[in-house]
């Protein structure tokens, strides 16, 4: 019996709908190997980032690792050189010591006439001195030979001329730290290497209920590369030398300067008026107290204790 044309039409498009089905599922097929292929390639790429991420992040703890290092280091550096710097000058070695005092007990009559003749002595014998040495020397010479002239501040007739001043042996403040000065000039020590400074000073007279006076004149002197705050008026007669570089934050509690707050030498510079709060103890008696701080509370908390510190 033949196939009438509506069943092999109805077969035909069976047949069509077979392949559209079998078009559609090799689509599907290809479309999730597709798939499959992007998630695989960015599976891959999250992977890559993720390691390059890695890579960056350990070369940058590398990096760091090695600055710290390098900063360690370099601290260290800084430490010892501090270390270093802090070595107090004086006293001077024996060696060199003895080496000044040679000198000084050599000086006879040569300090007896006029003061150029002094001057020629020490360019003879000083020049070639360390300058440590040379400002030891200046130092202890003014300090054991020139007296304060008391009688001539109250009478007015004080002399801060060396020439005049230099065979009475006698001086007030700005007198001593001219002498000082040239005296180390006599030794062919640098000029830019000394200073004097003008500040206030609790000496005699001084207290903080009385409008102060910037009527002291004191030194600071470069000694191999350091800055030393010295006073040669205040030294005269102290055998312990404590005035011949004094560590500035004792030093500031007895002197402090006009107008230049770098002059004094500290990290911290104080003020005028904490200058004058500062009444409790001298700065000789502080340094005695070995401690690392200005404040008057930690030296009363000290003081309490009982400790004797004369």
């Amino acid at each position: 019996m033949e196939k009438s044309k509506h069943t092999e039409g109805i077969e035909e498009t069976g047949k069509i709908e077979e392949i559209e089905i079998i078009k559609i599922t090799v689509e599907i097929e290809e479309t999730g190997k597709i798939q499959e292929t992007e998630k695989a390639k960015k599976t891959e790429e999250i992977w890559v980032g993720q390691t390059e991420k890695i890579k960056k992040t350990e070369e940058i703890e590398e990096t760091e690792k090695a600055k710290k290092t390098e900063e360690t280091e370099e601290l260290e550096k800084i430490e010892e050189t501090e270390e270093i710097e802090e070595i107090p000058i004086y006293p001077l070695e024996e060696s060199l010591k003895s080496e000044v005092m040679s000198i000084y007990e050599g000086i006879g009559n040569n300090d007896k006439g006029t003061p150029s003749q002094f001057r020629s002595y020490l360019s003879e014998r000083g020049s070639n001195l360390k300058e440590e040495q040379k400002v030891y020397l200046a130092y202890y010479w003014v300090t054991r030979n020139i007296k304060y002239d008391y009688d001539g501040l109250e009478k007015g007739t004080y002399t801060n001329d060396i020439e005049q001043l230099f065979p009475k042996r006698v001086a007030v403040c700005t007198g001593f730290s001219k002498l000082f000065k040239d005296l180390l000039l006599s030794m062919n020590y640098s000029e830019s290497k000394i200073i004097n400074i003008r500040g206030y000073a609790k000496g005699g007279g001084y207290s903080p209920l009385k409008e102060p006076e910037a009527d002291h004149l004191w030194s600071a002197v470069e000694i191999n590369g350091k800055w030393c705050l010295i006073d040669s008026t205040w030294g005269e007669g102290d055998t312990s030398d404590y005035f011949l570089c004094a560590p500035p934050k004792c030093f500031v509690r007895d002197h402090l300067p006009y107008g230049n707050d770098s002059l004094q030498f500290l990290e911290n510079p104080i003020t005028l008026q904490r200058f004058h709060e500062m009444t409790d103890i001298g700065g000789k008696e502080f340094c005695k107290l070995n401690i690392d701080i200005i404040e008057d509370k930690a030296v009363q908390k000290y003081l309490w204790k009982g400790k004797n510190i004369v």
